[in-house]
């Protein structure tokens, strides 16, 4: 049976605000590529050969209320959550933060979570290449071919997570190649983790030295627990297992 139930939490709310204000103002049933309104008879069904053909980031709205809904697909299960911006309390900096999607399936061409549901499509207008890409549903009606919004495959997932080990984000570890790693190492692996959603690390430890030395890390967030997958999870307590023996 289809998943046809679409959840909104509050920061989900926050992220698509523009968005939807912009739509308020724009024809009934039109449908959006970031902010190029695009013709629906020329977005056609994705069927991939493999789910791993899937897996990507894929980019919606625009402006402020840009967002990244990133997938990934392993042999055992499929994960995804969203980056998108907002501004600190006080409105001086703009900070990334991250949602976790949660039930987390791809069936044939259709993308399932208990907070979006989506199909796989392909975007083709003649004069341009195929655009590959994951149509959103209405929130309201689930409807395929009404009021969607198409996000576009930005790039690949090796190239979104940084660090010097960043299959830990989205690969399941294995435990007899981490044994082969040293202590020194596998503190590294696991802090990097954290270290990829802007954790801030002790002022003057080790790990905030490390990290800060590097070219992609930004401090921003006290607590970065909410912004993790199950998947690294699995792999800080599979780490820190290797780490005690």
């Amino acid at each position: 049976m289809e998943n046809t139930h679409f959840k909104k939490s509050p920061r989900m709310k926050s992220i698509i605000l523009s968005t939807l204000l912009f739509s308020f103002i724009t024809p009934l049933f039109a449908q959006y590529m970031a902010e190029e309104e695009i013709d629906d008879k020329l977005v056609k069904q994705w069927t991939a050969t493999s789910l791993k053909e899937y897996q990507y980031v894929y980019k919606f709205g625009f402006s402020e209320g840009e967002y990244e809904l990133v997938i990934i697909v392993t042999p055992e299960k499929q994960y995804a959550f969203t980056r998108s911006g907002e501004f600190t309390d006080d409105g001086r900096a703009w900070i990334q933060v991250y949602e976790p999607l949660t039930n987390v399936r791809i069936e044939n061409d259709r993308f399932y979570s208990d907070q979006y549901n989506g199909q796989f499509a392909i975007y083709e207008e003649e004069g341009r290449e195929p655009i590959r890409g994951l149509k959103l549903l209405n929130t309201e009606t689930n409807d395929l071919h009404k009021d969607y919004e198409f996000g576009y495959q930005s790039y690949s997932i090796e190239k979104f997570f940084s660090g010097k080990y960043p299959e830990a984000s989205y690969t399941k570890l294995n435990e007899t190649e981490l044994q082969k790693m040293s202590k020194a190492e596998l503190q590294i692996m696991r802090n990097e983790i954290f270290a990829r959603y802007g954790y801030i690390f002790r002022e003057g430890g080790k790990m905030q030295k490390h990290f800060k030395s590097t070219e992609w890390y930004r401090s921003q967030h006290k607590n970065v627990d909410l912004f993790l997958t199950e998947l690294e999870k699995e792999n800080i307590a599979l780490i820190r297992k290797i780490e005690q023996q």
